[in-house]
């Protein structure tokens, strides 16, 4: 059986990817991609 992986990486110019808990961005369309992409998929964090 072969398995598909995706990698979506999402960082700011400073190479971050959250603070104080939450994005250091708001793109909505990013994020509804993100969901589009990943909804009843496993995702590792």
């Amino acid at each position: 059986m072969t398995k598909e992986i995706i990698a979506i990486l999402a960082e700011d110019d400073s190479g971050l990817i959250g603070v104080a808990g939450k994005l250091p961005w708001n793109l909505p369309k990013e994020l509804e991609h993100f969901k589009k992409t990943t909804l009843h998929q496993a995702i590792l964090m």
